[in-house]
């Protein structure tokens, strides 16, 4: 039996890791240099309690029982998480009406949900704005490191004897009597059952095989701030509108302070690009909510994140016939992903007789920590960098989202030289040859 998976997102790892726990030959592809590098690459991380997803929507199917899961994989993956709980702030009397709905929508979804008066929300949460009128509360919500989280259960798969085929995109698909052929610039293979999960580039594979639906790019923009900025005890909310959740006030794992994003629909899936109107919506919004966060000339870093946004909202999954679509996994699919994969699999398994492995190792090994410091601001050690490079970490950007090196305070000023320096060793390559990312060098002369 062999599968195909297009796509390695937090989706197409998910399904990958969960159907390595069978006798099945599993091959991803990816257009990219890595895991990650779409959609599962800038979010907010959270991980959604469930409340907000309307009842008997696949988004709401899902959400719960992800965030279940979540509590599990990022204990057997080591990935860094902080379960901290949500909050949906009310600023009006219409949003207290938006509270009582997200409530008994909770309450439909199996969520466990209290609403907070504003006395109540501002003693839990003193940072909040004093004309806050009250809130929703969830405990279950949390938030992972989302870029490490493809990572880590990539990692996972492989070492369960799964198969990742990076920077080779499929160009064709084509139904034979013995299965799918997939055709990419390398090679071509037949595969029993293949799987998109391509994200924002699902509709296009789809289309390869007869399938009609549209992905629409929403861009949402953020800004980073360093660690103990402002020490929140929740993740925040504001009340959601029919778009978006709304930008959310959050502390990352690592403990640094980011707010955003906003909502956008546009036309190109690669555009990335942050602007000075979308940033400043971010930032004036996220102060509203929270006012002591600090001038946004002090953030670190500002960056955009597309979500692939399908025709009515909703999760389009199909599991007809060979091919299967998972896509159109706008949020909460991070959340999602450990249950939708969870689901497939079961289908796949129960449709085809699947046998699992009588052995399947669940643990992620952590990198090993030792050696000289190399980031300063993260702590990350030299042997951590070894590590990450080790197991497929090609590129400067590679590293950072395995080890976090060059994503503190001072954004890699100071340890870029001495990361591209070990990676230079560890693959063999000269110095000047090391890139940043895939067909970006870094460029020397900076370094000077």
């Amino acid at each position: 039996m062999r599968v195909a998976i297009i796509g390695a997102g937090i989706v197409g790892t998910s399904i990958a890791r969960e159907l390595s726990h069978y006798s099945v030959e599993i091959h991803v592809f990816e257009k990219n240099e890595d895991v990650g590098m779409g959609t599962s690459k800038a979010n907010t991380g959270i991980i959604h309690a469930g409340f907000d997803d309307p009842p008997g929507t696949l988004r709401a199917k899902y959400c719960a029982r992800g965030n279940a899961l979540w509590h599990q994989w990022v204990k057997e993956l080591n990935i860094p998480a902080a379960w901290r709980g949500e909050i949906v702030v009310a600023l009006s009397d219409n949003d207290l009406k938006t509270l009582e709905d997200l409530r008994r929508r909770g309450i439909e979804n199996g969520v466990d949900v209290e609403i907070w008066d504003a006395e109540k929300v501002k003693k839990e949460e003193p940072n909040l704005t004093k004309s806050a009128k009250g809130a929703l509360y969830a405990p279950t919500g949390g938030v992972i490191e989302s870029f490490m989280a493809s990572i880590a259960v990539m990692e996972n798969a492989v070492a369960n004897g799964a198969h990742f085929h990076f920077n080779e995109p499929v160009i064709h698909l084509e139904e034979f009597s013995e299965g799918i052929k997939i055709k990419t610039p390398r090679e071509d293979y037949i595969f029993d059952l293949v799987i998109n999960a391509a994200g924002l580039y699902a509709d296009s594979i789809a289309k390869k095989m007869g399938f009609d639906f549209k992905i629409t790019p929403r861009k949402g923009e953020y800004l980073l701030f360093k660690k103990n900025t402002i020490n929140l005890n929740y993740i925040i909310f504001p009340a959601p509108t029919k778009i978006s959740k709304g930008v959310v006030v959050e502390n990352t794992p690592a403990g640094n302070l980011m707010i955003g994003p906003n909502a956008q629909n546009i036309s190109s899936k690669e555009d990335l690009s942050t602007t000075q109107d979308g940033l400043e919506y971010v930032y004036s919004f996220a102060k509203k909510i929270v006012p002591g966060i600090p001038p946004r000339r002090d953030s670190i870093k500002q960056f955009a994140g597309l979500r692939a946004e399908p025709e009515g909202g909703d999760f389009i999954i199909t599991t007809d016939g060979e091919f299967w679509n998972v896509a159109g996994i706008r949020s909460p699919g991070l959340t999602a992903a450990p249950a939708i994969a969870e689901d497939i699999v079961n289908k796949i398994a129960n449709e085809l007789d699947l046998k699992p492995k009588e052995r399947f190792i669940n643990y992620r090994k952590p990198y090993p920590v030792g050696g000289k410091i190399i980031c300063e601001c993260e702590a990350v050690s030299e042997m951590e960098i070894r590590e990450a490079v080790r197991r497929g970490a090609a590129t400067v950007e590679a590293v950072q989202r395995r080890t976090r090196a060059g994503m503190g305070t001072c954004q890699a000023t100071f340890c870029l030289a001495r990361v591209m320096k070990i990676i230079s060793e560890e693959r063999n390559i000269p110095f000047e040859k090391v890139e940043f990312k895939k067909g970006a060098p870094v460029v020397i002369e900076k370094l000077r």
